[in-house]
């Protein structure tokens, strides 16, 4: 339950002051603008507290005036209040942050002296500690300015504090006690300025410089995430060309040793895809030219039959044609030697045929037996 409440608590304040920065300051600016531009926001944001505070400053005093019917002071308070809404509301949330500070220095000073030469009987030893208020213009130039500003406003209140002290607007008992005490009651006042310039130079400075710091690391450590980012990115882009590399050295050994059907994977993976590509072309490219020169060989293989088979078919051809003539040559031969046979005679051409070993034989026949005929004889 208390946890509970707790959360609450922070999630209400955290609310406020959004609000409050989004209604008095510059809008925020992301973690990569210049360092000078954030600043410039960051001072805006501080100052809007202080004018803060220094509104609720210049209005402390407006009960006791009400009370007592001081209706010049009331004017002023109203007039000074309103002057420095306009520099928060309207100047330091365009980040006009010379301007603001300086309406609300002018407003801190005029509201002062204002006060200090309105006091009925001048300005006696229980108004002294007005002078301390002056420190809200040093604390303004630190806060809105460059921190060495706050020197600056300081000798303008010592100044402004020893016009005051040496002016007309004094009552009696504080010109008796200045006459008597004068330097420690100026030097007391002006050392106040002087206490609070310091410190504030020395928190400031140091802030900003922490800041600035602050910065440089957290700009370093964006640097160190950026260079791990980077490395991570490029090595996951080494394995990733390591593997698309594995995969084509691969395809181009299936490749070689004939298989063209291979392909390498072509994906968003593969930071070679374009290679990868060009390689599946050519793959498709080869293994479409094997088959192609498979059926040229099939092809020729089938003319080279058709070819061989026409050859021995016009071989056919002309042996058939061969037996053709020789059958022909052996008819006639046939007819001309029963012819010659039936006369009594014998072919005394050759027919080159078979019918010419007939006739050697009747010839053979013949004459041997005419030899024994004559040898009888």
């Amino acid at each position: 339950m208390a946890l509970d409440t707790t959360q609450s608590r922070q999630s209400f304040i955290a609310s406020v002051t959004k609000w409050w920065y989004r209604a008095t300051s510059p809008k925020e600016l992301p973690s990569d603008a210049p360092f000078q531009q954030r600043e410039k926001v960051r001072r805006a944001r501080t100052a809007s507290w202080i004018l803060l505070v220094v509104i609720i400053l210049v209005l402390s005093p407006l009960p006791g005036a009400l009370g007592q019917h001081q209706l010049n002071i009331v004017g002023t308070l109203l007039v000074v209040t309103a002057i420095d809404c306009l520099a928060l509301f309207v100047l330091n949330k365009r980040g006009n942050l010379v301007a603001s500070g300086l309406v609300i220095i002018a407003t801190i000073e005029a509201g002062l002296l204002g006060t200090i030469f309105s006091l009925k009987g001048g300005m006696s030893a229980v108004n002294l500690p007005l002078f301390d208020l002056l420190a809200q213009s040093e604390i303004v130039a630190v806060a809105m300015f460059a921190p060495g500003w706050v020197f600056v406003m300081m000798l303008v209140n010592i100044l402004l504090i020893f016009f005051v002290l040496h002016s007309g607007a004094l009552s009696p008992d504080l010109l008796s006690l200045m006459s008597q005490q004068g330097l420690i009651i100026f030097t007391q006042a002006a050392e106040i300025q002087v206490i609070i310039a310091v410190f504030a130079f020395i928190l400031v400075r140091s802030a900003d410089i922490a800041i600035l710091h602050l910065d440089r690391a957290e700009k370093i450590a964006e640097l160190e995430r950026r260079e791990i980012e980077r490395q991570r990115v490029v090595e996951e882009e080494k394995q990733r060309l390591d593997l698309a590399i594995e995969q084509i050295l691969s395809a181009l050994q299936s490749a070689s040793n004939g298989n063209y059907a291979v392909r390498v994977p072509v994906s968003e993976n593969n930071v070679l895809f374009r290679v990868a590509y060009a390689l599946n072309t050519l793959f498709q490219r080869m293994s479409s030219f094997r088959q192609q020169q498979a059926q040229l060989q099939q092809a020729q293989q089938a003319q080279m039959e058709n070819y061989n088979l026409r050859m021995q078919l016009q071989e056919e051809m002309r042996n058939r044609q061969e037996l053709a003539r020789q059958y022909e040559k052996l008819q006639q031969a046939t007819v001309q030697l029963v012819e010659n046979l039936k006369a009594g005679t014998l072919p005394r051409r050759k027919s080159d045929t078979p019918i010419d070993a007939i006739v050697e034989q009747l010839v053979s026949r013949s004459d041997n037996e005419i030899s024994s005929r004559y040898l009888r004889e």
